[in-house]
């Protein structure tokens, strides 16, 4: 059953990229991925702040993982990684789930439209 699995859950990813319009980045070759969850790069991170606040009780999003530097003490004295910090800034990952169905991939498709 697994390549039915991902095989539902790249379609799902795919509508849910083509239905957003010009939202953000996607990791390139991400269209091959498992996609355990959905992660997009937006413009700033006011511009995600806004989009997980509009889907509160809607749509359940996460942040990216916290970057290493920020969460090992040991680590806070490196500094020079704003990129890193840039990115995690603006990362916003969207859900995603075997039993995702049309119309919740079409309403994250949406949110994403208006963000």
């Amino acid at each position: 059953r697994i390549d039915a699995i991902v095989g539902h859950r790249r379609e799902t990813a795919a509508a849910i990229r083509a239905g957003a319009g010009a939202v953000g980045a996607w990791q390139e070759g991400a269209e091959l991925s498992t996609w355990q969850f959905m992660p997009v790069a937006l413009a700033d991170s006011r511009r995600r702040e806004a989009l997980a606040a509009s889907w509160q009780g809607e749509v359940e999003t996460r942040v990216y993982y916290d970057p290493l530097h920020d969460l090992v003490p040991e680590y806070h004295a490196i500094g020079g990684l704003e990129r890193t910090d840039d990115l995690f800034a603006r990362i916003l990952c969207l859900p995603m789930a075997n039993d995702l169905s049309p119309a919740e991939a079409k309403t994250i498709a949406a949110g994403l439209a208006r963000a």
